[in-house]
Order: C-alpha cells, then sequence, then structure tokens
C-alpha cells in the first residue's frame, strides 16, 4: 500500500475495526511524515514516542517507555549484510527542513562511515537498524522499521496465516509484540553465531602465519564486538524490564486522584503467557552476551599472542645479529692489526698470512662455541624429547 492510499484509508471509515477483531497489526516500513502524522491522529501517540521516531540518531540504545494509552519500543535490529550489495549511503535522518546544518553534519558523518566500511572489505558487515513498536490496550500493535528490508516480518506474517500457531489463536497483542523481539533477538544470534566463524578463520590463519593483514582484520572485529555489546546489551534490560517490572510501571502511570480511576486492577500491557515466553527470549540474549564475552576474549588474546610472535621473531633477529657480531668482533680486530703498515714486522718482508691465520682461527675457534653453548644444549633438549616421544608411540 502506498503512502497515499494508507493516509485516505486511515481517514476514512474504512478504518474503523469490526467488533469481533482483537488484534491489528499495522506494519510500516520506512519513515514518511504524511504516515506518522495520520498515525498518530488517529492514535494519539504521544510526542515523546514521536519525537524518538522521527529524530532517531544512530548511538540511540534499545528502550521501553510506557505511556498511559500504550507501550512504546524502540529495538535496534541486527543483520548480517551480503558482501555483494553495494555500500548503502542512508539519507540524512530528520525531516525538519528548518535545520539543513545538522543535516549535513549528520550526512557528513555517514559518509565517512561509508568510508570506513568501504575499508573493512573482507570482513563481516553487520547492519543496526531501529524499529519502533506501539502497543495500545485496544489490541492495536504498529511497527516502524526504519531501513529493514520488508522480508523482515514474512516469518511472523506465515506464523499468522496458519491456524495452528499459538500467535494466531491466543489473539494476543502482547504474545505478537513478544514474536517480534523473539524474531529480533534471533537475527542477532545469527550475527554472534557468524562473528564466531569469523574469529575461528583468523584463529586458524593467526596461529599458522600471522600477517598484518590478519592483524588488522581482528583489529576490525575486535572493534565491531565492542560495539554490538554496547547495542546488544539495552535489549536484555528491556526484555527483563517487560518480564518484571511490566505491572509495576503502568501502576506509576495511573493517578488515584482521577475520577475515571475507580480502584480498577492495574494490568500491564504484557500478558502472562507473553512473559513466559519472553523468556525463553531473554535466555537467548544472556547466550548473545556471554558468546560476545568469549569471542572478544579469544580476539585479546589473539591480538597478544599476534604481538608476542613478532616480538618473539625481533628478539630472535637481534640475536642472531649479535652472534654474527660477536664472531666476526675478534677477525675484524685482528684484521685490523695486521693491516697497519709497520716497516719491522717480519709479516711485511716476507710477504706471508699465516701469522694472521695462526692468530685468527684459533680465536674463532675457541670464541664461537662459547656463544652458541646454549643453542647446542637446546638443540640436545630437543632431540632427546623427540626420541622420548617416538619410545612412546
Amino acid at each position: 500500500m502506498r503512502n497515499a492510499e494508507f493516509v485516505d484509508r486511515c481517514a476514512s471509515s474504512e478504518s474503523k475495526r469490526q467488533p469481533w477483531v482483537k488484534v491489528r497489526w499495522i506494519n510500516i516500513t520506512g519513515v514518511s511524515w504524511d504516515v506518522i502524522k495520520a498515525l498518530s491522529l488517529k492514535h494519539e501517540l504521544h510526542p515523546l514516542a514521536l519525537e524518538d521516531v522521527l529524530h532517531t540518531r544512530p548511538d540511540n540504545l534499545s528502550k521501553a517507555d510506557y505511556f498511559l494509552h500504550h507501550l512504546f519500543l524502540r529495538v535496534l535490529i541486527h543483520d548480517v549484510v551480503d558482501e555483494s550489495s553495494p555500500t548503502y549511503v542512508p539519507e540524512a535522518e530528520g525531516l525538519d527542513p528548518s535545520a539543513p546544518a545538522s543535516n549535513e553534519a549528520l550526512r557528513e558523518r555517514q559518509i565517512e562511515q561509508a568510508k570506513l566500511d568501504a575499508l573493512k572489505q573482507g570482513t563481516l558487515r553487520v547492519s543496526v537498524s531501529p524499529m519502533f513498536v506501539f502497543l495500545f490496550r485496544d489490541g492495536t500493535v504498529i511497527t516502524i522499521a526504519q531501513h529493514a528490508s520488508p522480508e523482515l516480518m514474512l516469518p511472523i506474517s506465515d506464523r499468522l496465516r496458519r491456524a495452528d500457531t499459538i500467535l494466531r489463536s491466543s489473539a494476543d497483542p502482547s504474545m505478537l509484540v513478544q514474536s517480534f523481539l523473539g524474531l529480533i533477538v534471533d537475527k542477532a544470534v545469527q550475527v554472534i553465531d557468524a562473528y564466531h566463524d569469523q574469529i575461528s578463520l583468523i584463529e586458524g590463519q593467526i596461529l599458522r602465519n600471522p600477517k598484518p593483514s590478519t592483524v588488522r582484520k581482528l583489529h576490525i572485529v575486535s572493534g565491531d564486538l565492542v560495539l554490538h555489546k554496547r547495542t546488544l546489551e539495552p535489549i536484555k534490560t528491556l526484555v527483563y524490564g517487560l518480564r518484571r517490572y511490566d505491572t509495576d510501571r503502568c501502576a506509576a502511570l495511573v493517578d488515584e486522584s482521577d475520577p475515571e480511576f475507580n480502584g480498577q486492577p492495574i494490568v500491564g500491557f504484557m500478558s502472562h503467557k507473553s512473559k513466559i515466553y519472553l523468556a525463553d527470549v531473554y535466555d537467548h540474549t544472556e547466550y548473545i552476551l556471554s558468546t560476545l564475552d568469549m569471542i572478544a576474549g579469544i580476539g585479546e588474546s589473539l591480538t597478544d599472542y599476534s604481538f608476542n610472535m613478532a616480538s618473539y621473531s625481533m628478539n630472535d633477529t637481534m640475536r642472531l645479529l649479535t652472534m654474527i657480531t660477536i664472531i666476526c668482533l675478534p677477525l675484524t680486530f685482528v684484521s685490523g692489526y695486521f693491516g697497519m703498515n709497520f716497516d719491522d714486522q717480519p709479516w711485511i718482508s716476507e710477504h706471508t698470512d699465516v701469522l694472521f691465520w695462526i692468530i685468527a682461527l684459533p680465536a674463532v675457534a675457541v670464541i664461537s662455541p662459547l656463544f652458541i653453548i646454549p643453542d647446542i644444549k637446546r638443540m640436545w633438549h630437543y632431540i632427546q624429547t623427540r626420541k622420548l616421544l617416538k619410545a612412546f608411540k
């Protein structure tokens, strides 16, 4: 449905829900002012929630806001981007045309981010985009996905078309919200599994032959893991808050002095059944964060290993140069002495270098073994160890 058709439908009497309908789901892809305006006028969306939708920023985290007439969720969707897809530079956010300077600055930041993404070619690319969910008391659920693909909601649509699913048979709007959260968390699990596969590949490359390009990939992956931990951890807090504090937060919104209250029991937005299923979503978020910490620990260990190997290689090279210097230093001294022009030296008048070799060869034969004794001991120990291992086999 196009924007103009949707706006006209919201203003017409056809948008009125039938009495038998318990749940209505309105799914919006993209943020357009005319569509948001029509929704806000028809469903009385809270101004603070509208501000979050219209003026979202890349550094905004997932959260849940409770209002008197509806629940508002902002959840970040993490999805693996296909390597073959072109680098996308989104349009400047914010629908207020009176702030061109702010839009221009945001546009410049997005271009710089696109350049940085181009440098990350060959590593895992993950898109992070917000999704907004409105849950009303009358059973209306509104979802707004800003940059997500239209295929994002296909699994939920398929479950709603099947009559034997709990999501359809329960006719519970909070179960629909729970399914959104479950879908987002499942996407995050796929991202974490992809990072685990990539860090395993990098680990094999570093253990075999650490190269600067591999270390650069490791640095990029480690930085992405830190970023995604910051964006994934609030989802766990959000899910826990919906399970534990839903009724308490609804009670805080009620004004007991209001005549319309009349001592009615406080009812939360989330049903008991949805809270049971949210427990599974919460377990998945714990798995995501624990796996994220494990992968980050592996990356840190591999970074330390890479630098230790580089230091060991440098030390080994310096040791080899030192040995060459020590061996050649006596020869340099002897050669310099015999190269002096003395008139009364016999080896000059006789034109012979026998005395030079009589002094130089024993000096090299005595000094060199003194400095390679540790290497000889290590080689002997290595040979003995290999013999013992072969004997056990």
